[in-house]
């Protein structure tokens, strides 16, 4: 499973911007060999890396520098989709209602995951249903991290107080993970 190093590049961000070099160091310390040597050459954000990396960044991060919780992971999430707004997805933010944003997770999606889909189930003018299905190994941190950048996204797309709750399903004998996104 693959991830777009612009994610990779967005939780490194993060990390130097609240914890410095020094907290930079020390997250990378955590991870496996492999990828110590992948996070510390430049991170290229169009390349694909392995998704463990992300996963590891955010876990290692959150038990050193969070409560142990995910909170933190989730606001690194937040972080990602402002992140995101020095992109291309900076004109999404500026033309786009929710129900536009909605309409184009997929499209979103793929440009971050090799694997996976993602598709919105229902929505109205106030929440949504996003279905995440055939990606492998979803984690509670992957999801915390996801559920941080839909909230945050929301927000800049002129929702207010969003929350996303996550509810896993089995649904045809395969395992996917519902995103329930409400704001007003």
């Amino acid at each position: 499973m693959k991830i777009k190093g612009s994610a990779i590049i967005s939780s490194i961000d993060y990390i130097k911007i609240h914890f410095g070099e020094e907290g930079k160091k020390e997250v990378f310390a955590r991870l496996p060999e492999e990828e110590q040597k992948i996070v510390n050459q430049p991170v290229l954000s169009s390349m694909w890396y392995p998704l463990s990396i992300f996963i590891n960044l955010n876990q290692f991060t959150d038990s050193i520098f969070g409560k142990g919780d995910l909170e933190l992971v989730r606001i690194m999430g937040a972080f990602g989709a402002e992140h995101d707004l020095k992109t291309i997805y900076k004109i999404f933010y500026k033309i786009g209602s929710i129900q536009f944003i909605l309409k184009r997770a997929s499209q979103v999606f793929s440009t971050y995951y090799n694997q996976g889909q993602m598709q919105v189930l229902e929505s109205s003018s106030d929440w949504g249903i996003i279905e995440l299905s055939d990606f492998p190994d979803i984690t509670e941190v992957y999801l915390q991290r996801v559920s941080g950048w839909m909230e945050k996204t929301i927000e800049l797309s002129g929702g207010q107080y969003p929350k996303v709750v996550t509810i896993r399903k089995l649904k045809d004998g395969k395992s996917v993970v519902e995103f329930k996104a409400t704001w007003t």
